[in-house]
């Protein structure tokens, strides 16, 4: 009887293993501005950022490190751009490429992105695409959308992490909203953003979970929208767990 039974539990075993390899891989979205990092320029220049006028750019009041952890001169750039990255980013790139294909997404100019993109992933070891603002949809002036269908990929296995609810105002169900960045040093959105995106790794289709799970608290800012934030909370109206 106990062979049996553990021959039982033996096949079940190689069933699951099977179906989850037979999953598409996740595809990961990540945004760049005010979610991996934040950037101060002058305001004259913002239009440079992502989704600059749906935006306030400014620091979080006396939260904001003095020296920020690099300098970007780009030539449109009267003074170079100082850049803070967000709290646990290198720790949070090495694991989360492990997860799943990841890919830069952010609405800001191409020469900006690119640059950014060299300081935080100079190996290339992480992103593995790099879209920017003429890859997104212009909503209205300032305010762009991105539409996770040019990637090409499964939309039941593709998420898109952003600090704007309006980026995913074309696959809504497919966001996990983080709180915006400013510099805080306080900040830990990033690890428990990672423990959100383990849970879904093996989930067939995450948009249901999304947007069944985490929409409750989330209504008066999106209907289904999960939110990520950055203090001692971590995920925020969001029930993952049943």
């Amino acid at each position: 009887m106990s062979m049996m039974l553990r021959s039982s539990r033996s096949a079940v075993s190689r069933v699951a293993g099977t179906l989850k390899s037979a999953l598409p891989r996740l595809t990961i979205c990540l945004d760049l501005d005010e979610c991996l990092l934040h950037s101060v320029m002058p305001m004259a220049e913002s239009t440079t950022k992502g989704c600059w006028l749906d935006r306030p750019h400014r620091a979080a009041p006396g939260r904001v490190r003095g020296a920020p952890d690099c300098e970007l001169w780009l030539p449109q750039l009267r003074a170079p751009a100082r850049v803070y990255l967000r709290p646990g980013l290198s720790a949070f790139l090495t694991q989360v490429r492990t997860l799943g294909d990841t890919i830069l997404y952010t609405s800001a100019t191409p020469l900006y992105a690119h640059a950014l993109l060299s300081q935080i992933d100079p190996h290339g070891l992480t992103f593995s695409r790099l879209l920017d603002r003429q890859h997104c949809e212009v909503m209205r002036p300032g305010v762009y959308a991105k539409d996770l269908r040019r990637l090409h990929t499964p939309l039941a296995r593709t998420i898109l992490v952003d600090d704007m609810a309006s980026a995913a105002s074309l696959q809504p169900d497919n966001l996990i909203e983080i709180s915006p960045f400013y510099g805080d040093e306080e900040d830990r959105a990033l690890p428990a953003l990672l423990a959100l995106l383990r849970v879904l790794v093996d989930v067939p289709d995450v948009r249901p979970l999304l947007r069944e799970s985490c929409g409750v608290g989330a209504r008066s800012r999106r209907p289904g929208a999960c939110r990520v934030t950055g203090g001692g909370g971590g995920i925020d109206h969001c029930r993952m767990g049943g």
